[in-house]
């Protein structure tokens, strides 16, 4: 399995949602990608409790562009 194949997989939860732009390089997207399977990684060892504390931050400046 490639690592596109490994990343579409991974992330097909998301339903095309998910959408890397404004990279220069074929390389800067593949470090992008990267860095999210490893945030993915990450969050996957914590808690529900302190991912939800994590996100809220993101989830009031959405609120505020929403309005």
């Amino acid at each position: 399995m490639t690592n596109k194949e490994k990343f579409k997989e991974k992330f097909e939860a998301f339903g095309g949602n998910l959408v890397l732009w404004d990279f220069d390089t074929e390389r800067d997207c593949k470090l992008a990608k990267e860095a999210l399977e490893r945030l993915c990684r990450i969050m996957a060892g914590e808690s529900l409790y302190a991912i939800n504390e994590f996100l809220e931050k993101y989830r009031r400046e959405a609120a505020k562009h929403d309005k």
